[in-house]
């Protein structure tokens, strides 16, 4: 019986050091998790500082091209053009100034400190004086005539930058083809002599040219023919719609 005590108090003892350990174990798991998470939060405020700047940027951009004025009763502001998308932000205070910028399908796009919605099309003549609305119209126009403008204006250069760049390429590439011919000139020269490498160099053939000096003027043939006999063999060279023929290595006829 007191053995049976011992063993039971024993295995409680061992129990009660094992979870002990566990929950140490999972405390300090907890707080490597904790300082994870903490980083990541740092991140995440970086990230929306950053957003909140841009947006600030934006909306003064946004604001130079809009039209202000003041509310002269209460509007309702959405947050999407199309009916079945929207859904209502905010009421604009009567006498708050906003920043008309365009018609968008049936409603229209204003910014309220700082913040961009849409207001019905039908409350805006209560709203808004119809000088305020014209000038807006015209605004718009003049706005939408500046980015055609633009973009033609880019297009222009971008087509004036292709051609220069085509230009420049097509010397390059003149440039580059008469440094190969004047290489192979002079090789040609040097290794046949004056005479015969100018008639390799200008592409000639004739009776009594060696395999070589083909090649050399020809370039290498599409393929041969060769036929061997007991004292001589006889080759025919296929360029396209031209054969050479050779005897022995020597060039005996050609066919064009």
């Amino acid at each position: 019986m007191k053995k049976l005590l011992f063993l039971l108090l024993l295995s409680q003892s061992i129990i009660f050091c094992y979870s002990q350990a566990t929950i140490e174990d999972l405390e300090s798991e907890i707080k490597s998790y904790q300082s994870v998470i903490d980083g990541y939060q740092k991140q995440i405020d970086s990230v929306r500082f950053l957003i909140e700047v841009i947006k600030a940027d934006q909306y003064r951009e946004l604001t130079s091209y809009g039209i202000p004025f003041q509310a002269r009763v209460k509007i309702a502001i959405y947050d999407d053009p199309k009916p079945w998308l929207s859904e209502k932000l905010e009421d604009i205070p009567k006498g708050d100034t906003v920043t008309l910028m365009r018609q968008v399908e049936d409603k229209y796009e204003v910014i309220h400190k700082g913040r961009m919605g849409y207001i019905h099309k039908f409350s805006i003549s209560d709203a808004v004086d119809d000088e305020i609305l014209q000038s807006l119209q015209v605004q718009w126009e003049e706005q939408v005539q500046k980015e055609k403008d633009k973009e033609t204006v880019q297009q222009a250069q971008v087509r004036a930058e292709a051609e220069a760049r085509a230009k420049q390429d097509k010397i390059r590439k003149q440039r580059e083809l008469e440094a190969a011919r004047a290489k192979r000139k002079k090789d040609l020269i040097a290794k046949y002599g004056e005479s015969t490498g100018m008639r390799i160099y200008n592409s000639k053939i004739w009776i009594g040219m060696t395999k070589e000096m083909a090649i050399d003027s020809w370039g290498k043939p599409y393929d041969i023919n060769r036929t061997v006999t007991a004292n001589r063999v006889h080759e025919q060279w296929v360029y396209s719609d031209e054969y050479l023929y050779f005897e022995n290595g020597i060039l005996t006829s050609w066919q064009d």
